[in-house]
């Protein structure tokens, strides 16, 4: 388990040993036996950190959404203004660790644990209460694509609010792993013919149509081929 509710941020350049560490962690390579506590006050390099790890490890992230977008301004310089004589500091930096189409404000985690003013004075910790608690379930990937893959357009519906209005998972963002689900089968599909091609392309032309209702401005809602309306 590593801790980063505290982490303000440092220096980025110390992160690269560190995530090859990982990397080569069989714990941190595995679903369900790593985890990564996170909050609001997760920032700077520790941010860049989160998304290093996301891209890296089979992480579970736990707690609070992350203080900064995963692509940010930082590294701040110091100065002072001419004729106030006021120091300030302004972030010189641009830094695009996941990609130009990743516009989320935070690192959302997967099981979410809010701290409260009281758990804090009881000496409770959520997070680690709800690591405890968990139950390594189905990834998101692998229930999306069974659903999809019987047709079930109905059921892929249903599957998919019964996870995004889960409380646990009230920041956990599954747009990326519909995104890729949905082109799958649509690069399937167009190597099949009939009901079997049909099947596939209503189920993710469905799965994008969920991912655009609750993502209506994001970058791969956008550029999403929802197509016509299918039959439910």
């Amino acid at each position: 388990m590593l801790d980063l509710r505290q982490n303000g941020g440092g220096n980025n350049e110390l992160l690269q040993p560190i995530i090859a560490t990982f990397v080569r962690s069989p714990i941190a390579q595995t679903r369900g036996r790593f985890f990564v506590i996170t909050g609001r006050l997760t920032q700077s390099a520790a941010q860049n950190f989160v998304n290093r790890l996301e891209m890296n490890t089979r992480a579970i992230f736990v707690g609070e959404p992350t203080g900064e977008s995963p692509n940010m301004y930082g590294d701040p310089v110091r100065f002072v203004l001419p004729r106030t004589r006021m120091e300030v500091a302004l972030s010189s930096l641009w830094w695009q660790d996941t990609g130009p189409n990743d516009d989320r404000d935070w690192t959302g985690p997967y099981l979410a644990a809010r701290l409260t003013a009281a758990d804090y004075r009881m000496g409770r910790d959520p997070a680690l209460a709800t690591i405890l608690a968990w139950t390594v379930d189905e990834p998101p990937d692998a229930w999306l694509s069974a659903a999809a893959g019987t047709g079930d357009t109905s059921a892929l519906a249903a599957r998919y609010r019964a996870f995004t209005h889960d409380p646990l998972h009230r920041y956990a963002d599954i747009s990326k792993s519909i995104y890729g689900l949905t082109y799958s089968l649509l690069d399937v599909a167009s190597e099949k013919h009939g009901d079997d091609a049909a099947r596939l392309r209503r189920a993710a032309i469905v799965a994008l149509r969920l991912n655009v209702g609750d993502h209506a401005m994001s970058a791969r809602a956008i550029v999403s081929p929802t197509g016509p309306a299918p039959e439910h």
